[in-house]
């Protein structure tokens, strides 16, 4: 915490996660809106590639959010290596 910069880096890293998680929002309804569009025309490739988008947009949310918890349990695990 004593380092100089060390806000600047925090603020930068919080604002970057936000970013991530608009773009993780704009997957889950891209994608949604693709499944369901592809799902009622038929279009079946359309379809798969909506759910994965989606599906890729929960998994990045869920990610990102745990970034700092799994960032501390590596830091704790690599702290116990002696």
């Amino acid at each position: 915490n004593n380092l100089p910069g060390t806000a600047q880096v925090a603020a930068l890293v919080g604002g970057l996660v936000t970013w991530v998680l608009y773009a993780c929002g704009a997957a889950i309804l891209l994608g949604a809106g693709a499944w369901g569009l592809g799902h009622q025309a038929g279009n079946y490739a359309a379809e798969h590639k909506g759910r994965a988008m989606a599906l890729g947009g929960v998994i990045g949310a869920m990610v990102a959010g745990a970034a700092s918890a799994l960032v501390n349990f590596g830091f704790g695990v690599g702290g116990s290596v002696h």
